[in-house]
């Protein structure tokens, strides 16, 4: 009986999740690739929902980190079968590179789409919700409750300084926020989100670095 390849995804996809067992697609002597070869056994069986339940996997999905793994994966999976006349593993049967390739933009897709969610389930979730998404707003950017220890702020006269979480700190910088903006929020809102950000906060944002001024252009 002629068995399509549909089919044959289908069988090895089953047999994945009743043995529970991992195919050894991709190996290294010397580098940790483990989380690359689990990637590469769910390609195979094009199982994306297992990919996202994963023990191994699921950590990149709750910190939005599934884009960095599915990049590093992609060449790994370049190289399954390559090395088959030197004594490496052969490419399992089944395996389509360029379906693996696609498994991994749809996983990117279908993480993001989890973690997004995830994330919004906490912030509606949180007691300081309206404040979350305040300062998410002047971010432009998702602040959920686990970024607060990673927020470091500074009073002064008129405004507040704030030094973004790491999880956003490559896009954005430090944002300052009038008073009268947060006040604007509700009555009383400023002294409550000067408690919010005492106790919930990184702590102190420090000094400015210092201001240097660009050399002057030098002229033969």
């Amino acid at each position: 009986m002629k068995i399509t390849r549909r089919q044959l995804r289908e069988i090895i996809k089953e047999s994945l999740l009743v043995e529970g067992e991992m195919q050894d697609i991709i190996v290294n002597s010397y580098e940790d690739v483990e989380d690359y070869n689990i990637l590469a056994n769910y390609a195979l069986a094009n199982d994306i929902q297992g990919a996202l339940a994963d023990p191994a996997l699921k950590p990149y999905v709750e910190k939005n980190e599934m884009g960095w793994v599915v990049d590093e994966a992609g060449g790994w999976f370049e190289t399954v079968g390559e090395y088959e006349e030197d004594g490496g593993p052969s490419a399992p049967e089944g395996w389509d590179r360029d379906a693996a390739y696609q498994f991994l933009n749809d996983l990117e897709d279908a993480a993001w789409k989890e973690y997004d969610k995830m994330a919004k389930a906490a912030i509606a979730g949180d007691p300081d919700q309206e404040f979350l998404e305040f300062l998410g707003n002047q971010w432009s950017s998702m602040i959920e409750p686990n970024d607060m220890e990673g927020i470091k702020w500074k009073e002064y006269k008129k405004y507040i300084r704030l030094k973004p979480p790491p999880s956003i700190s490559h896009g954005v910088g430090e944002i300052n926020i009038q008073k009268d903006e947060i006040n604007r929020l509700y009555s009383g809102a400023l002294e409550d989100f000067m408690d919010f950000l005492t106790t919930r906060a990184g702590g102190d944002a420090g000094r400015r670095p210092a201001y240097k001024k660009s050399p002057p252009p030098m002229y033969d």
